[in-house]
């Protein structure tokens, strides 16, 4: 016998929040349990009624992201189910959301009826892992150990700059000439964040551009 879910679905699009509850609403094993714009207004919902059996999660929400909240409930609620919802430019947090205590993943382009259906075999004691997600997951797992090798031959370099984990990482990338874009497929981030973190770097490095940038990276030896 199909077991009746009580989903609460945590996300700040308005649109999404309406979709979803109307397609739960029309399932016969699942019930609508409510819905919350962000992380923090989720606890304080959640904490004022019967505790659902499924919570859906947004990543990026205002206030309070899905990955705090999942680490919020999952000491709180230690029985709950919660199914983060990830795009495919996500990789990185799908790596916190493990750690984080999350039951599954589900990419939220999929067909909603999937969804659900995969939602009742998370239910059933399987952990949900789409292969979509656990094929972007392995390429980002292994394009880390690439990286952290390649980090690793440019510590003795980069040392005297005083550099950040990650700004390291764009400075071997910005050696190597690497354009914004591939960056970005690289470090598996959107281009506005590699350019927002390339302006940081500048900055430290005490230069206006990539090609100041890459001649003072490439002589570290001036800076001692």
């Amino acid at each position: 016998m199909t077991k009746l879910l009580n989903l609460f679905l945590v996300d700040d699009d308005d649109f999404f929040r309406e979709a979803m509850e109307m397609l739960i609403r029309g399932e016969s094993n699942l019930r609508w349990a409510g819905a919350a714009r962000n992380g923090l207004e989720a606890i304080e919902k959640l904490q004022a009624m019967e505790t659902p059996d499924v919570v859906l999660m947004d990543i990026k929400m205002p206030w309070m992201n899905g990955i705090e909240c999942t680490k919020m409930l999952r000491r709180e609620y230690p029985d709950m189910l919660i199914v983060i919802l990830t795009t495919f430019n996500e990789e990185e947090y799908i790596i916190e959301g493990l750690l984080s205590g999350a039951n599954g993943f589900a990419v939220k382009s999929n067909d909603v009826p999937k969804l659900l259906t995969m939602i009742q075999e998370l239910s059933e004691g399987q952990y949900l892992l789409p292969v979509e997600v656990a094929t972007k997951l392995a390429a980002y797992t292994i394009e880390k150990a690439r990286q952290q090798k390649e980090e690793e031959a440019l510590e003795p370099s980069l040392q005297a700059f005083g550099l950040t984990a990650r700004e390291k990482r764009l400075a071997g990338l910005l050696l190597k000439r690497y354009s914004s874009r591939e960056m970005a497929e690289k470090l598996f981030l959107n281009e506005g964040t590699i350019r927002n973190n390339l302006s940081a770097l500048y900055e430290k490095l005490g230069v206006g551009n990539r090609y100041d940038a890459i001649a003072k990276l490439s002589r570290p030896e001036e800076q001692s």
